[in-house]
Formats: structure tokens, sequence, C-alpha cells
């Protein structure tokens, strides 16, 4: 708290990028046209004072991952939001029990304060996603410990505790493990919807372990699939609450790829006809479309290839409702050193058995290759308000309309003690809108808030 609200005016006055003429839509009211960065290679990307490029956005607020967490040896990776808390997802570093999840009070915006932590008991955390109904979060644990670590080692502080927690959070200073499912190899992302019936539903992609050797070898159908599950909460104190297996599903067409394993998952109810839809990305594979309307039978709506083998789709996500008459989705990869960039490709989906690519955009100046692993990748997105709000790790914050994929704003400034991690000054992870404002995962040092200059949508 204390070095939050001067870190609210850090301008730091050196920049590293150029500038592009290329443009994007032109503010309302007759001003110029929004002028972009062009993403810059030459520079050093450790230096905070090399990073002070932003388009369109102001900083209102800012929760700075050292303050929040004191000496621990973990960083800031997902946000989720319940009301006005936010649910922060840690990252530990191996050998650590710094995984888990952290919620804070946004009520004031320019410094939100810890409510309540959650540890999971490992280390390597990356995602969570909130029951439809607010009261629990899903929580997506890995680490280099034995997959067979139980339920009890979380509650116990023990060895790393693999799999998907579902932790109450009704009383958010008291997160509370509400049941726990162990995985045979690591589960990577989750989505959850519910029915008609109010029955809550997971799906998890389970992907075969590249770290742990010590459970000896795994059946080939243990390993690279999407899990499909139902949530049953704890009926009261005595009685813990259950994951239970309804299915599981992969590809068929997937079977001569070489590297084909899900990723991250969506969920979205199709606004013409009411099918409940899984968005599946799936690597090297490309990106499925799953109708999961009867969940105990999921059926394959449509695939989009990958294009070429550095295509790794790590993301693949609906708009909420239509645009236009039309109902979108974006695919993106993620990519590696020596590798492009990477393309955000949009694509029409309103016949979700055949989706129609409709444009792909990359920031400027288009054509960058990584000089090493992931550093101008896609990597997490939302849909929302008729637009794209990117992630790209060292590239920043992107923001671009729905269905013209042209940019609208843009932040790639360092904020705060920056590589807490000694990783790059600027390291996004994932962007969301939320009640107004863009919300930013920078893994070198916290929680953005970025306000739009010109913010016309107020509706998710």
């Amino acid at each position: 708290m204390r070095r939050a609200l001067a870190f609210l005016i850090v301008l730091l006055i050196a920049g590293c990028f150029s500038r592009s003429d290329g443009g994007g839509e032109g503010p309302p009211g007759g001003r110029p046209p929004l002028v972009f960065p062009d993403l810059a290679l030459d520079h050093d990307h450790k230096d905070p004072a090399l990073h002070n490029a932003s388009v369109g956005f102001d900083l209102v607020g800012f929760a700075d991952a050292k303050v929040i967490l004191g000496e621990e040896l973990a960083r800031f990776s997902d946000v989720q939001f319940v009301q006005e808390k936010a649910i922060v997802t840690l990252n530990g570093r191996a050998g650590s029990t710094g995984g888990g999840f952290v919620i804070l009070d946004l009520s004031t915006l320019a410094a939100p304060t810890l409510v309540g932590r959650y540890r999971s008991g490992s280390e390597d955390n990356w995602y969570t996603k909130v029951s439809p109904d607010g009261k629990f979060v899903f929580l997506t644990a890995n680490g280099n410990g034995s997959p067979t670590s139980t339920a009890g080692s979380v509650a116990g502080g023990g060895s790393p505790a693999r799999g998907v927690h579902a932790v109450d959070i009704t009383d958010p200073q008291q997160p509370t493990l509400a049941a726990f499912m162990a995985v045979p190899g690591r589960v990577v992302n989750l989505a959850t919807w519910t029915d008609e019936s109010k029955v809550t539903f997971l799906a998890a992609s389970i992907v075969l372990d590249r770290t742990s050797t010590a459970a000896g070898p795994v059946d080939a159908n243990d390993l690279n699939y999407v899990g499909i599950y139902t949530f049953e909460p704890p009926a009261g104190s005595t009685s813990p609450g259950k994951i239970e297996e309804l299915a599981r599903w992969q590809p068929r067409d997937a079977a001569g790829v070489a590297n084909a394993f899900p990723h991250d998952l969506a969920v979205g109810v199709h606004p013409l006809n009411g099918k409940q839809l899984l968005f599946v990305a799936y690597w090297d594979a490309g990106g499925y479309i799953l109708d999961v309307t009867q969940p105990d039978r999921p059926e394959v709506g449509s695939r989009i290839p990958a294009e070429g083998p550095t295509d790794h789709v790590h993301t693949f996500k609906p708009h909420r409702y239509l645009i236009g008459g039309r109902y979108y989705a974006v695919l993106a990869p993620e990519t590696f050193g020596a590798e492009a960039a990477g393309e955000h490709r949009l694509f029409d989906i309103t016949d979700a058995r055949k989706p129609a690519f409709v444009k792909a955009w990359t920031p400027p100046p288009g054509d960058l290759v990584n000089p090493e692993p992931l550093l101008y990748s896609p990597h997490e997105f939302h849909l929302g308000n008729e637009r794209l709000y990117a992630s790209r790790f060292h590239g920043g914050v992107w923001v671009l309309g729905l269905p013209s994929m042209e940019p609208i704003a843009t932040w790639q400034k360092s904020v705060g003690e920056p590589a807490r991690t000694k990783d790059w000054a600027v390291d996004v992870s994932q962007v969301v809108w939320y009640n107004g404002n863009v919300f930013a995962v920078d893994m070198a040092t916290g929680l953005l808030i970025l306000a739009e200059e010109d913010q016309p949508f107020v509706d998710d």
C-alpha cells in the first residue's frame, strides 16, 4: 500500500519504441488517428527506463505484487472477478509452496487491498475460474512433486497437491478447500458452466506430465484429453464436496499430430440456438468447438487446423453475444524462440459447424520473430464490448475493435518495482475487461488497472 500510490504516477522519460505511421480507428470528436508503436527488439528488455509506451490508456490503479506478497517466491499469473473482488492466481517458483491465489478488494481501485489468501501446496498454478454462482474458485494446481499427492497434503501444507482444487470463497477472508481431484498428469486450464437444473460442470485439460517420472508409466488413455466433470458442493462441515468424471474427449483427427494436447478451454452459449459450446485450444492440432449441451456426450462441431508446425494453438474463445448479427471467436497461438510472434485470428462462428476466417492481426510492424521464447507471443485474452483485450507478454496490452481487428489502445509501460522475478520489465500474461476498466496481469510487477480514454460500453 505504501508504495502503490507513488507507483501510480510513474512516468518514465525514455522510450525504446519506434513510431509507426500505421494507425487504427481514429477516436471520436474529429481528433487525428491514433498512432501505435512498433514493437522493437534492439533494447534491454529488463530496463524499466526503456518502457514508456502508451496509447489510449490511463493508469487508474495498481496492486504491487511485492506489497501483496512480501518476500514470497511467487508472481501474479491470472485474474478473475467476483463482484468488487479480484481473484489473482499465484504462480510460484520451483521448490516453493507459493502457489494458490489471493483475493483483492477493488472498492478502492487506486490501491487494491488484500482480503484473503489460499495456498494450494503447489508451486505451479496458472489459472482459476469462478463458479457461475460466484461461491467457488476452481484452481489448476501443478508442481514437480508426486502426482499422487492428495487433498490431505493441501490441508497439511505438505508436498505439492496436483490437480483441480475447488475452493469455497463465501468468506473471502478465509478461502477453504471444498473438493479436490487428483489427475494422472497435469491440469492446464479449466472452464465451468451450469445447466437449467443448476448443476455445475467443469471441463479440464489434462496433459502428459513432462517433468516428473515418479509415478512411473501411465496408460496413454490417461494423457492428453479433455475431462468433463460435475461439481457437488459440500453438504456440510463433515461432508466434503465432490468432483466426479462424466466423460473424456480426445480428437480422433489429431492422431497423426506429433504434439497434440489440450491447453486453454472456454465456454459460450450460442446466442442463436442456445447450444452450450466448449472451445478447446488443442496446440498443434488446432482449435475445436464441441457441443456439450449433453455434457456426458461431447460432440465435435468443427475444427480449425493449425497453420503449420509453429502454430501452437494456446487460446480459443468466443465473444459473449452477437456483433452485427454475427457470432465471433478469436484463436491465437503461443510462440517461442525463432518463431514468428504470432497472430490473433478472428473467425465467424455464426454457424459453429463451419467457422469462417475473417481477419488476422499482429502488433506493428507485423513481421516480428521472437529472439527468445514467448517474447512477443500472444497469451490470454478477453472478448467483450465488441473488443478483443489481448496480452502479448513483453509486447504489453492491446485492445482491438471487433470485427475490424484494428487497434484502439495499447499499454507497454513499466510500472512499480520492475522484474521482481528477474524477467522482462513488461511481462503481461492476462488482460480482462471488467466493470468499465481493463485489468492486466504484469508478471514482472503486479496487477495494472487501466481506463480506456474513449470507453463507450458498459455491458459485461
